[in-house]
C-alpha cells in the first residue's frame, strides 16, 4: 500500500487502508498532527490513493507520483495567504468552484486543505457550506495541528484521525538512511522531537545555514551577548537593492505567504527570517527538557520563548523587521 512510505502511526495507515478498500471512505477527513509530522504528506498519500486505485500500474504509478509532487491537476491545495497566514473566505469559494468544475481525468477529485488553523470565522463557515452541501465525487482532506483549531460543526462533518510522531530514534535512523550525518541526524532528531517532516526541511541545504544560526542565536542567548545576536539577525534583514540603475520598492510586492509547507511562494528575505525564528522556538523548546544537545539553559530559554513568539507575531502583522529583530536581540541578550 502506498502509506507504507509513512513512518509512524500505524493503526491509522491500516484503519484508512481498509476503508479505501472498502470504498466507505467519507467525504471529509480530519488530519490531525504536530506541525512537522507529517500532515501534509499523508494528505497527500490518501490523495494519491484514491486518485490511482483502478488505474493500470504505469499510469497509477505516473499520476501517484504527481500527486505526491502536488503536480496532479486533480488534486487542488488550500493554503493560508497574506501576512497573517489566513485562508480568506474567497479563496475557500473558489476552491470549491474549482472542485465542481474540474475533473479533467474523471476519477475522483481531492482538495487538501492545509492547516485548517488559520481558517476566520467567514473562511469557516465557508467551508462548513461545502460539508453540509459536498460537490459529487469530490474528497476534502484538512489538515490542522489540533481538533480545536475547527469550529465543532465543522469537526462534527469529518472523520477525525490522529497522527502520532515517530519515536526519536526512528527519525534518526531514516535521517541517516537518507544521507544525514549520524551525529546531526540525532540532534535533529532530538530538536523536533521526532518531527520526521520538520527534521528533514532543517537538514536540507537551503536550511542548513538558517538553522545554524538558530544554535548559534540560543549560544549568544545563553552567553547574554545582543551584539552577536544582532550579527546573526542582520542577516536576515530585508535590504534595497538596485536593478537596472533603478532602486526596488522596498515592500514587497503582492501578498506574503506565511505557510512552512509553501515557503517557496513567500519573497526569500521574509521566509529565511521566519524560518529563523521558528528554529529558535523549536530549539529552545529543546533546552526545557534536553540540556545535552542545545546550548542554552533552561531557565533563559523558558524567558526567551514569550518574546520570539511576541516577534513572529509582530512579523505577521506587518511590523518593521528591523524595529522587531533590534528589539528582540535587546530583550535576549540583557
Amino acid at each position: 500500500m502506498i502509506f507504507d512510505s509513512f513512518i509512524g502511526s500505524g493503526e491509522v495507515r491500516s484503519e484508512l487502508s481498509a476503508v479505501i478498500k472498502q470504498g466507505t471512505l467519507p467525504h471529509a477527513v480530519l488530519i490531525i498532527g504536530q506541525t512537522g509530522c507529517g500532515t501534509g504528506y499523508f494528505a497527500r498519500l490518501l490523495a494519491a490513493d484514491l486518485i490511482c486505485q483502478g488505474l493500470p500500474a504505469q499510469e497509477a504509478e505516473r499520476r501517484c507520483r504527481a500527486v505526491l509532487q502536488q503536480q496532479d491537476e486533480d488534486v487542488l491545495h488550500l493554503r493560508g495567504t497574506g501576512a497573517s497566514g489566513q485562508i480568506p473566505v474567497d479563496a475557500v469559494r473558489e476552491i470549491r468552484s474549482q472542485a465542481i468544475r474540474t475533473s479533467l481525468s474523471g476519477t475522483a477529485r481531492v482538495v487538501i486543505l492545509h492547516g485548517a488553523d488559520h481558517l476566520n470565522a467567514s473562511s469557516a463557515n465557508a467551508l462548513l457550506k461545502i460539508l453540509e452541501e459536498p460537490p459529487e465525487g469530490v474528497y476534502l482532506l484538512i489538515t490542522a495541528p489540533s481538533a480545536d483549531a475547527l469550529l465543532p460543526t465543522v469537526r462534527s462533518r469529518c472523520s477525525t484521525f490522529q497522527l502520532d510522531h515517530p519515536s526519536v530514534q526512528e527519525c534518526a535512523d531514516y535521517l541517516i538512511r537518507e544521507g544525514v550525518e549520524s551525529v546531526r541526524a540525532n540532534q535533529l532528531a532530538v530538536i523536533f522531537q521526532g518531527r520526521i517532516g520538520a527534521a528533514i526541511a532543517a537538514a536540507q541545504p537551503a536550511n542548513r545555514q538558517i538553522f545554524a544560526d538558530a544554535l548559534a542565536a540560543c549560544e549568544a542567548i545563553g552567553m547574554q551577548d545582543a551584539w552577536q545576536l544582532m550579527q546573526i539577525f542582520v542577516g536576515y534583514e530585508k535590504t534595497t537593492a538596485k536593478k537596472d540603475g533603478a532602486k526596488q520598492d522596498a515592500k514587497p510586492k503582492g501578498k506574503v505567504v506565511f505557510d512552512p509547507a509553501a515557503r517557496e511562494t513567500e519573497p526569500d528575505w521574509r521566509a529565511k527570517l521566519y524560518l529563523l525564528l521558528q528554529y529558535l522556538t523549536d530549539v529552545m523548546d529543546t533546552a526545557l527538557h534536553e540540556q545535552d544537545c542545545v546550548p542554552v539553559s533552561a531557565a533563559l530559554a523558558a524567558a526567551a520563548l514569550p518574546a520570539v513568539s511576541l516577534a513572529m507575531q509582530q512579523l505577521r502583522q506587518n511590523a518593521q523587521p528591523k524595529l522587531v529583530l533590534t528589539a528582540l536581540a535587546v530583550r535576549l541578550g540583557s
